[in-house]
């Protein structure tokens, strides 16, 4: 069964707030063709999946060979034994050409040493001025380099960029990243399979704010569970299960966190919907998607070796839970370009031919109906709820033409 053949995607559905409107004459719209049906070329879920799918496709075929690369900065790494005095004194020797690190594949380093330490000590390296034969001073630590294509190097999220360098905008690119084509075609298969769902039920707006917000909530769990981890390293404390211990600047890319929020959004507007799991397994949607939770959750206790990504997956997935339930809270997370807060919009030049009509119920009205429906199915609805649910789908639509 394809997602537009079920109940909740018919254009007789209240709930289906991204439907077509009435054909037939006197001012109807003309319904899309047939071949457009499972790709709304108007809805934000398709055009979330034609900008991943030219991400991947554009920086592979155009930017993948090492001439393109650049020099991404992966932070500064200092033997145990220097004093912080030292490192304060220290400097990136750059005259030398970069060395492949020998714990972290694809890293190179630049050596850091302390110009007025030349004390000889087993295991550090003291550099020699070639043309004076002058001592520079003893190596204290590394300087990391990551040679990345350019849509790596600024997009991919770690704790390292996002927190220590203060480079926020990475909560936002990483979901546009992805690391393979295997990669790409999961996470835009689940959001080809239940993004209309959710995109339906909340509108364009809504879910752009909820599909974001949640991605943004899996990259700052994944970075709570890093930092956390590497400060137990510190200190000395227990190797807790669930944090993470990977270097800080150990990359994250992927849409797998917004996508989770989406699957519990969906779990939660049609949580008896049939789906075919891997294509062979039948179970309802809600039993599906709490399952792949479940197998996140054990991974990341586990220490899987994509502990992080199911971090990401945890976080996304508990804030798709949260804001499907409260989905007023994303209201005005797009309305940048209408007048703001308390600030009086200036009124439009009067038209006989136009009427002003104050709709009969509030955003927050329709939001507890929508959350019955999802609860009791639309036999429990009443005739003055489903005509309010027509009234905002008719107003939302007459928005988005």
């Amino acid at each position: 069964m394809g997602i537009y053949d079920r109940d909740y995607a018919k254009s007789d559905n209240p709930v289906s707030l991204g439907s077509q409107g009435r054909s037939g004459r006197g001012g109807g719209r003309r319904q899309p063709p047939a071949w457009m049906e499972n790709l709304p070329i108007r809805s934000f879920n398709t055009w979330l999946i034609i900008v991943n799918v030219a991400v991947f496709v554009i920086f592979n075929l155009f930017f993948n060979t090492p001439a393109a690369f650049v020099n991404l900065s992966w932070g500064k790494e200092y033997f145990k034994s220097t004093s912080a005095a030292a490192i304060a004194r220290g400097e990136t020797l750059v005259g030398v050409a970069p060395q492949p690190h020998p714990k972290t594949p694809g890293v190179l380093y630049l050596p850091i040493i302390d110009p007025k330490d030349i004390t000889p000590e087993v295991g550090r390296l003291i550099f020699i001025e070639d043309r004076t034969g002058r001592p520079l001073g003893k190596e204290i630590g590394r300087d990391r380099i990551s040679p990345r294509r350019i849509d790596d190097a600024v997009g991919l999220f770690s704790t390292g960029k996002a927190f220590l360098e203060l480079q926020v905008w990475r909560v936002l690119t990483f979901q546009f990243l992805h690391a393979n084509m295997t990669h790409l075609v999961m996470n835009m298969l689940g959001l080809f399979m239940f993004g209309s769902l959710v995109e339906q039920a909340l509108g364009r707006k809504r879910y752009a704010a909820f599909y974001l917000v949640c991605g943004i909530f899996g990259g700052l769990t994944y970075l709570l569970l890093n930092f956390m981890g590497n400060v137990m390293l510190q200190i000395g404390g227990p190797v807790l299960p669930g944090l993470l211990f990977d270097d800080l600047y150990t990359p994250l890319v992927g849409a797998s966190a917004g996508i989770f929020g989406v699957l519990l959004a969906a779990a939660f507007l049609a949580p008896d919907e049939t789906v075919m799991v891997f294509f062979v397994l039948p179970m309802k949607l809600k039993h599906a998607v709490y399952t792949f939770v479940v197998i996140s959750l054990a991974s990341l206790i586990l220490g899987s070796s994509n502990a992080g990504g199911e971090a990401a997956h945890i976080g996304g997935a508990i804030a798709g839970a949260f804001f499907i339930r409260r989905i007023h809270l994303l209201r005005d997370f797009f309305d940048i370009l209408g007048p703001a807060r308390g600030k009086k919009p200036t009124p439009p030049k009067h038209n006989p031919n136009l009427k002003l009509v104050k709709p009969a119920e509030t955003d927050d009205a329709v939001d507890a109906i929508l959350a019955k429906l999802a609860r009791t199915g639309r036999a429990s609805l009443s005739e003055q709820e489903l005509a309010t649910l027509e009234a905002h789908r008719a107003k939302l639509q007459g928005k988005q033409d």
